[in-house]
């Protein structure tokens, strides 16, 4: 479930990408986020934050779960699958 508050993580560098957005999720307890949140997370601008998704979806280390062009969730889904 997405957790709105999961956006104020109050991380303030967006230098270490990666580790800040995969440890966020993981450390927060909630491995499903919205690309709005990965900006706030790493202030970033929303353009930034979608190129790192796409990265990351390119590397099968998150999935875009809802189909949709705008508004979009995204799932860690390795660390989902820990849990099935």
């Amino acid at each position: 479930m997405l957790h709105s508050q999961s956006c104020q993580s109050g991380m303030e560098s967006s230098d270490a990408g990666l580790n800040t957005f995969l440890s966020h999720a993981n450390i927060s307890g909630h491995p499903i986020t919205a690309s709005q949140c990965v900006a706030s997370v790493l202030d970033v601008n929303i353009t930034t934050a979608l190129r790192l998704i796409e990265d990351f979806e390119r590397l099968a280390i998150v999935k875009e779960t809802t189909g949709y062009k705008r508004n979009r969730i995204f799932s860690f889904d390795p660390y989902i699958k820990l849990f099935r």
